[in-house]
């Protein structure tokens, strides 16, 4: 009680990364396409009973190891099956968990507790990580076991030795693997092999990693759900899916869902994603990136961990800023070191921010504000098929078609969602005056522009997640929840289809198994003489069915809404 009364700043920050990270899952469902297809593969691991490896729609998921259904599948038996708490709540709790390992990890290894408390602040408060935090996904459970192998890592190279501590080295590693498979060990590595590299006792270093030894445990660790999936015929279907498609083609031309194909992509994200501490972020690298070979020989642990993560993070952007498959959250393995380098400036009360970032300060936070002041008013004209206002305005000085060629796109923002304005005013109000502000108090050594950073966004935060996510919901999925209500209804001899669509949302929520088609043609072959089916798709796929059944079929729209509409044949 008495650390409460003193620390009544600390106390609020915690309270508001809790509200963040924990608040307001049951405001909006599961997302398409990641959310939603692993929580139904975990579901069907719970119904089936074979927890070597889940399926989705019955087929074997070989795209991801099992720890994440694991996990969701606990709090699913616990919370019940249909839980949005029991699908988040594995990623929200490992999230929180890598906020407090880091800033105590930072702390126990450097003696340091103001570097530990804003290295573990920088990391929490910041949108990318909030993201990641409540989607129900394997990344934050990656995370943390990333975060929890790389500062064990350290430990082990730089502090006395311990008997056993290549039975946790292999324990985590093996964990690491079954989250997400090999990119778990990416941040050890690029920790270790530098030092491996120049420090001049490499061989103590060596014989203290025991990496025979650590590989031993890792494969005991991972041989009864090696075993296991062999006895269940699936330890080839895995090898070849995960290791070979996952991992090795994706930082090749192989995969061409790229979602960013210029190299540059994830520097937009890192500017967007790690705001506000981006904007310190310049100083604090150029203030680790000094005598680096000094840093790396040096047998002090403050001395070197802001240079090995300095390694760290660019060896993360760099390696998928050259994938194959870029995703926004992929560099989410590299803020912890980013973190780690913004607490070590912080805690320095001899650095200083360069004054002229103060204009880049000004000028993101400002447009951000004047974006989410607008979105309100935008989101409302966009429904209209001719755009007045400032919008006509913009279109006019563009020269944009409107409304938009693309059928799905023109139909989602026609939709009528709800979203309050005010407390988008007041974030952008925010936004425009306490980030600024901030930086200005920082500029003088005064870390109250640090509280006033992180404060700002944690309200900012709890903002976004409590009234612009559930309406990205509503525009993107609620059409999908409304046509699988009617999919649940179905007479049990409909044929479901899904035709040129990956929605496994339907799946979540119907409950009900389909076929997946890619093309209309494909419909004859798939739907027997004297049966029913029902058709979900895209509406600007609706008008091509008919043509394919001919004269043989009956064929009905029941539903359009959102873009998405269920055709029923009868043959």
């Amino acid at each position: 009680m008495s650390w409460l009364k003193t620390h009544p700043r600390e106390l609020a920050l915690v309270l508001l990364l809790a509200v963040a990270y924990l608040g307001f899952h049951n405001w909006y469902g599961l997302f398409d396409v990641d959310e939603a297809i692993f929580t139904q593969a975990t579901r069907e691991m719970v119904a089936n009973g074979h927890y070597s490896m889940p399926t989705y729609n019955g087929e074997p998921r070989y795209q991801k190891p099992p720890l994440i259904y694991w996990v969701q599948a606990g709090f699913m038996q616990l919370l019940g099956e249909s839980s949005l708490w029991a699908a988040r709540l594995p990623s929200a709790l490992f999230a929180l968990a890598s906020v407090a390992l880091l800033g105590w990890g930072v702390f126990r290894l450097t003696g340091n507790r103001t570097w530990g408390w804003w290295s573990a602040v920088a990391l929490g408060f910041n949108l990318s990580f909030v993201v990641v935090a409540r989607a129900a996904i394997a990344d934050a459970v990656l995370n943390f076991f990333m975060l929890a192998l790389a500062l064990w890592c350290v430990r082990v190279m730089y502090l006395p030795p311990w008997r056993w501590s290549f039975v946790v080295t292999g324990m985590l590693t093996a964990l690491g693997l079954l989250a997400k498979g090999p990119v778990a060990g990416i941040p050890a590595a690029l920790i270790v092999l530098p030092l491996l590299a120049v420090r001049h006792d490499r061989r103590k270093l060596w014989a203290n990693l025991a990496p025979f030894k650590v590989l031993a445990v890792t494969a005991l660790c991972l041989t009864p759900w090696l075993w296991l999936l062999h006895q269940e015929g699936m330890l080839t279907g895995f090898f070849t899916q995960f290791v070979m498609e996952e991992n090795l083609r994706r930082f090749g031309p192989g995969l061409t869902n790229s979602q960013g194909g210029n190299p540059l992509f994830y520097l937009g994200v890192l500017a967007l994603g790690f705001m506000p501490w981006v904007f310190v972020l310049p100083e604090a690298v150029l203030a680790a990136r000094t005598t680096p070979l000094r840093r790396l020989r040096s047998k002090s642990i403050n001395v070197a961990l802001p240079y090995l993560a300095l390694v760290w993070a660019c060896g993360i952007l760099g390696l998928f800023m050259l994938s194959g498959t870029k995703l926004a959250h992929y560099i989410v393995p590299a803020y912890p070191a980013l973190a780690i380098l913004v607490g070590a400036w912080l805690a320095n009360t001899k650095h200083k921010p360069l004054p002229y970032m103060a204009w880049w300060v000004l000028v993101q936070t400002s447009l951000l504000a004047l974006l989410l002041a607008l979105l309100p008013g935008a989101l409302a004209g966009l429904r209209h098929p001719e755009l007045h206002g400032w919008l006509g305005w913009v279109q006019e000085f563009t020269a944009f078609p409107w409304p938009p060629h693309n059928l799905l796109t023109w139909e989602v923002l026609r939709q009528t969602v709800p979203l309050a304005a005010w407390p988008l005013y007041g974030t952008a109000a925010l936004l425009a005056v306490a980030l600024p502000w901030g930086y200005t108090l920082l500029t003088k050594r005064d870390l109250q522009g640090a509280w006033l950073w992180a404060g700002a966004m944690g309200i900012i935060m709890t903002v976004i997640v409590s009234t612009v996510v559930p309406a990205v919901w509503g525009y993107t999925q609620r059409g999908l929840a409304d046509l699988a209500t009617h999919l649940r209804n179905a007479p049990a001899d409909v044929h479901i289809i899904t035709l040129g669509m990956h929605k496994p949302s339907l799946l979540y929520l119907s409950q009900k198994p389909f076929t997946k088609l890619e093309r209309a043609f494909q419909l004859p072959a798939a739907i027997a003489p004297g049966t029913t089916a029902w058709v979900a798709t895209e509406q600007a796929d609706v008008p091509g069915i008919a043509p394919e059944m001919g004269r043989i079929s009956h064929v009905e729209i029941l539903i359009c809404e959102g873009g998405y509409c269920l055709v029923e044949i009868r043959r």
